[in-house]
Order: C-alpha cells, then structure tokens, then sequence
C-alpha cells in the first residue's frame, strides 16, 4: 500500500511554506546569470530546495547533519558563483543549526556554519563599498547569534511539553490515590459489618425452624447493622473529595487540548450550583472516564 506524500510533516503546520516565500530572493538573482553559470546555479539551488525539505523530514536522525551540511555547502556556491546576497539563505541554515539538542554538534555547525558565511564577504571584500559593508555586517552578525535563540525558543518548548506531561501525570496519580483510599476507606469500614451481617444471615437460617424468636431478635440486628453500615457509607461518601461538573469540565478541556482536540461548551454551568454534591461527583467521575487520555 502506498504512502500519502507529504512535502512537510503535518506537525509543523504551515511553518515550513512560510519560510519559502524567501525563495523569490535566489530567482531574481538567478534570472540575470548567464551560460555555465545559470546551469550550475539552477543545479545547485534546486539541492538546496531539497535539503529545505530533507532536513525537516529528517528533524531528529543522523541524516539531519547530512543535509545541514549539504545546504550550507549550497549557499557557498550560490554566493560565490550567483550573486554575494544569495548569503542570506543562510537564514533557512542558521534556523535548522538552532535545532541541535546536543551541546557538541550545536557548536561545531555553529563553528562550520561561520566560516562558510564569512567566505563570500572575504573574497568580494575589495568589491564592496564602505555602504555595503554596513548593510551586510549586522545581518552576518543576527546570522551567528540567532540559533542561540532559536534553540533557547525550542527549549522552552519542550520544557513545557514536559511541564503538561508531569501535570497530566500528577492528576493521574491523585486520582489514583483517591481510589485506594476510598478502596481502603469501604474495606475497614464494611468489611467487619458485612462479614458480621453474613454470619448473623447463617445464624437466622438454622435458627428459624428450631427457635423462631431467636431467629427474629438476629434478624432485627442485622437491619440495626445494615441500617449503621448504610450510614457509614453516606458519612464515608460525603467526605470524599468531590468534583463539580465545572471542575470535570475544565479537567476535561485540558486533558483534550494536550490531544489538539477542541472542546466547546455552549450554556452556562451555573444552573448546576443546585444539583447535590454526590450527583455532580457521579457525573463528573463519569464525563472524566469517557475524556480519552492519548
């Protein structure tokens, strides 16, 4: 069965399409080249187009440096043989360096990266003029500074999707607690009272033919202890921690939005105040376990 072809991973959104607008630049430069040199240069920035879409495809492998490396060597040959300002695709490069996780290889592409956007200023130095300079140093400069902030940008990022994880695992484990100690809370409470009642039940049972007013007096115990074990059930539930149908919703929208999912809520929660605290719980318990968790 074949795969859908995807030009950009669905992840990055329209992110990518964006940044190709600034391909206009290279063709204008292209279009006034003549002879070998078009032919090369047409080849060479078709390369670098594709390593555009190489190095999103392969974000996170060891194929990524591959086409780093590729794209950068395509922008020096662009400089060198086009036109000196095919120097700002060094942007798209500069965009993917700030991508490293790793200190190391941050650092040597940064380092790479540098030297290959110094050499076009270096060889056409003696061609440019005192403004020209000007113009192209502090875009040279944002070039080297801006993956530091870009890589500081995708940090945060997944400081942040990991905060979300760590939240949606803490819920997960008050939960959880919640429900041992409840498990724990009916276990001593009913467990005496129904093992108790079980025996009493047996007790009637054989009591019932040989002596009936026995058998009745152990009847009326057990409704006595059937009547405290329900009120004990009552106080144990009205002491559990309680979920508003506002609560679970919130709860809700969270645990969705993780997922991308949208959840809208028409009306207003406020008519709920008046339901009982035990029936907002219910209800809440019941709309959290049909929210899907991935």
């Amino acid at each position: 069965m074949f795969q859908r072809f995807e030009l950009f991973p669905k992840r990055y959104g329209i992110y990518p399409y964006i940044w190709m607008i600034y391909l206009a630049m290279p063709i204008y430069y292209l279009w006034k080249a003549h002879g070998l040199d078009l032919y090369i240069g047409v080849t060479v920035f078709i390369i670098f187009i594709l390593t555009y879409r190489q190095l999103y495809m392969t974000s996170g492998t060891s194929a990524f440096s591959y086409w780093l490396g590729v794209q950068m060597a395509a922008v020096l040959v662009l400089s060198l043989m086009i036109d000196p300002n095919m120097f700002f695709l060094g942007f798209f490069s500069a965009n993917f360096i700030g991508w490293y996780t790793e200190q190391r290889m941050f650092r040597r592409f940064l380092l790479f990266f540098a030297i290959v956007q110094t050499i076009p200023i270096a060889v056409n130095i003696k061609e440019f003029t005192a403004e020209q300079l000007l113009f192209f140093t502090p875009f040279y400069l944002i070039m080297l500074v801006s993956p530091y902030g870009i890589r500081t940008m995708l940090d945060r990022q997944q400081l942040e999707a990991k905060l979300d994880e760590a939240n949606q695992h803490i819920k997960e484990l008050i939960k959880r607690e919640e429900r041992m100690r409840i498990a724990r809370d009916l276990h001593d409470t009913m467990g005496h009272t129904l093992s108790l009642i079980t025996l009493k039940s047996e007790l009637v049972t054989k009591l019932i033919t040989k002596n009936p007013e026995r058998a009745i007096q152990e009847a009326r115990e057990i409704e006595r202890t059937s009547r405290a074990a329900l009120r004990e059930v009552r106080q144990l539930v009205s002491d559990m921690r309680a979920i508003s149908i506002a609560e679970a919703l919130a709860d809700a929208q969270e645990m969705l939005k993780s997922a991308d999912i949208e959840l809208q809520i028409t009306g207003d929660l406020e008519p709920h105040g008046d339901v009982p605290d035990l029936t907002q719980n219910m209800a809440s318990l019941c709309m959290l376990e049909a929210v899907p968790m991935s």
